[in-house]
């Protein structure tokens, strides 16, 4: 009987701190995998404020460029006696030709509008052009340029001489390339990536899950209708 109960007492120093050693490995590994979870997202979350950045960054220098083309374009207008000559029209059809636009206008003071292949884009029905005459430059609101379901953005420079406002330069920027910027190895193609509109409408739109985001739509709008658990 003296016998059993040490025994027992020597299997019972065996087990508790067998037990405690596992309680302690499952505790630390849970904390390890909970630290692990939250680091990865950190790392997630950096990656993915970099490739928005970058992204924004990339439309951002396009507008800037364009800017800066339309300036001296003006510049060079300026100087013509007629901002709808052939030699103003065949400037218009190098920027179209030489660069990723969507097209050049020349616009005259009186809303009269010539393009790079000669024809009147009518940007007045999409945009009021008035705002655009007074001496500066501008880079416009987010429109739809003639029959195009895409979205655009106007950016102009004015024609000046020495004693008055002639008109001004307009260069019109697709929004197309996100899906050139995305094609990188460094994004996911687990995601979907979107350009937006200052209210929220999609812009343009590309990745993996293109078929959930529509372009047209207000993705701000739709968020606030949609129940998002964790996970998802």
């Amino acid at each position: 009987m003296a016998k059993q109960k040490k025994d027992n007492t020597n299997i019972l120093q065996w087990i508790i701190p067998s037990v405690m050693l596992v309680l302690f490995l499952v505790v630390t590994l849970f904390n390890y995998s909970a630290d692990m979870k939250e680091q990865i997202q950190e790392r997630v979350d950096e990656k993915q404020e970099t490739q928005t950045k970058k992204m924004g960054s990339y439309y951002e220098e396009t507008v800037n460029t364009m800017l800066s083309l339309a300036s001296v374009t003006a510049g060079n207008f300026s100087k013509m006696e007629d901002v709808f000559s052939p030699e103003a029209k065949e400037q218009l059809e190098s920027i179209v030709r030489n660069t990723s636009v969507q097209d050049a206008v020349v616009i005259k003071m009186d809303g009269s509008e010539l393009n790079s292949v000669g024809r009147d884009p009518q940007i007045s029905k999409k945009l009021n052009i008035e705002e655009y005459l007074d001496g500066k430059t501008h880079v416009s609101e987010l429109f739809q340029y003639t029959n195009s379901l895409r979205y655009q953005t106007m950016v102009t420079a004015p024609i000046k001489t020495d004693n008055e406002m002639v008109g001004i330069v307009a260069i019109i920027i697709p929004l197309n390339h996100l899906g050139d910027i995305t094609s990188g190895a460094s994004y996911s193609v687990k995601n979907t990536y979107g350009v937006l509109s200052s209210d929220g409408v999609i812009i343009e739109r590309s990745g993996n899950l293109r078929e959930f985001i529509h372009v047209g739509e207000n993705l701000l709008s739709s968020l606030e209708s949609t129940e998002i658990t964790k996970g998802t």
